[in-house]
Formats: C-alpha cells, sequence, structure tokens
C-alpha cells in the first residue's frame, strides 16, 4: 500500500512539473500601468490574457486604434533653462503647452524669453540681446513601453528682440557710435529639428531630453559694414552654419481616457 502510494506521488509530481507553475505564468505577464488597463479585453482570466494579449502593451503592440482621437495633453517646463538665473552672463525661460493625437502625434507651441550677454565678445565690445520668442510644431512618438518614448519631431520658431552694444576705444566702432549702439523691434525665423527622449518620473510627470539642431531662415541683419547681430533669443548665436543644442524638460500630463 505505501509503495503504492510512493509510485503514485512521484507520478503526480513529475506531471505537475511539466507544467508551469502559477508565478511562471505571473512572470511571463507584462507588468500593465494602470492607466492602460483599459486597452486590455474584458472577460478574460489572467490565463488568457498571458497567453493571447501579452504582446498588447510591447513595443510594437499599443492599440493605439483604440485611443481617442485627442488622447492626451498637458504643460511643459524646461527646467535646465532654469539654472540660467544664477549665471552672469544669460538668464532664460521656456514653457508651453502641448496636445497628443492617438498617443503617436504631438503638436506643440512654446513660449520663452531670453537676456544673453556672450562671455567672448569682440575686443573693445560689450554685446547685448534680450527678447522673446514663439515656437511651434509637430514630432511623432515611437514606444520603448508603454510609459517610456522617443521623440522625433521639428518646430518653427519667431522672436523678437532688441540688442545693445557699448565700445570702448580699441573698437573701431566707437567713432560711429561713441554713445554706443541699440537696435529695436529686431525680428527673425528659424527651423529647427529634434531627437528626444522621455519616460515616467511620477504619477502623471514625465521627465525627458532633446538633442536639437537650429538653422536660421531669415532675420533684419545690419547696414553693410554696420555691427553684426550677435545673438537671437530662443535661437542662439548667428555665426556658423546652424545651433546645436540640448534641453531637458518637465511634462505633466492628462490622458484623456485615462491613458497618458
Amino acid at each position: 500500500m505505501i509503495r503504492a502510494f510512493l509510485i503514485a506521488l512521484v507520478f503526480f509530481t513529475a506531471v505537475a512539473a511539466s507544467f508551469p507553475s502559477m508565478a511562471q505564468v505571473e512572470d511571463t505577464t507584462r507588468r500593465v500601468p494602470p492607466e492602460m488597463m483599459d486597452l486590455l479585453p474584458p472577460a478574460q482570466d489572467s490565463l488568457q490574457v498571458s497567453q493571447a494579449d501579452s504582446l498588447v502593451l510591447d513595443t510594437t503592440g499599443i492599440r493605439f486604434s483604440e485611443f481617442p482621437l485627442l488622447s492626451s495633453g498637458g504643460v511643459q517646463l524646461d527646467y535646465g533653462k532654469l539654472v540660467s538665473i544664477f549665471l552672469p552672463f544669460e538668464s532664460k525661460f521656456e514653457a508651453g503647452v502641448f496636445l497628443r493625437f492617438k498617443g503617436r502625434v504631438q503638436a506643440s507651441v512654446d513660449y520663452g524669453t531670453a537676456m544673453v550677454l556672450p562671455n567672448q565678445n569682440e575686443r573693445g565690445s560689450t554685446y547685448l540681446a534680450s527678447g522673446h520668442y514663439f515656437k511651434s510644431g509637430l514630432a511623432g512618438l515611437m514606444y520603448i513601453d508603454p510609459v517610456n518614448k522617443i521623440l522625433l519631431g521639428g518646430n518653427y520658431g519667431y522672436a523678437q528682440f532688441r540688442d545693445r552694444v557699448t565700445f570702448t576705444e580699441e573698437n573701431a566702432f566707437i567713432e560711429q557710435y561713441p554713445l554706443g549702439l541699440q537696435r529695436e523691434n529686431r525680428e527673425a525665423t528659424w527651423a529647427e529639428v529634434y531627437l528626444g527622449s522621455e519616460g515616467r518620473f511620477k504619477e502623471n510627470v514625465f521627465i525627458g531630453f532633446r538633442i536639437h539642431y537650429r538653422r536660421l531662415l531669415e532675420y533684419q541683419q545690419p547696414l553693410p559694414n554696420d555691427f553684426p547681430i550677435r545673438q537671437i533669443p530662443g535661437y542662439g548665436a548667428t555665426q556658423g552654419n546652424g545651433v546645436i543644442g540640448l534641453n531637458f524638460y518637465l511634462r505633466y500630463v492628462w490622458g484623456f481616457g485615462n491613458r497618458p
């Protein structure tokens, strides 16, 4: 009797070992953020979800067709520029709003101000540029997972600013502008492309960065043989064939249909 019981115990143990345990089943199921649970088909148990729908929320299987047309929106702040308030040669601020459509396309508008005093001035001169600017554009979102994204986009920028230059006897412009030079109501436009990444920081707060390349389209250049415009707020230095930069930002996202 005991021998038969031991044989039966060994048999059932071997059969049980051939099937995955419940812990294994749970490990094969992607951990789904609460705000995206409604993407899963209703009335299915955990085993069915792990077998048939484990790809619903992977990097290529998010059900964008179930997102509303206007899927989310929010506000953003370039916190990297806030550091400039402690710098002696510049002071900058930039913030904006954005909307996302079907979770894949983002439209944004940004507003910023800048005061720039370059630390490398032409000999015998001190240059200062200040003003405000707007940027608007579109970006495509590529998902690494349900909460981490790569962004590829572009913006159109417009700035209105003024600049001021003072000269010493070391500079030839002192004869033309003994009291200095001040130019008001200057305008400039540019185009920029960027590549960025963002991820969830806490709840509906996301943190990210963007690497961008900007190229001037048009700006009001001085008269020939006049002192050049050195800086444009929101764009950067006018010398060279474009500007490469890095931005760090925070976003607060409201999900429409509970999908940040």
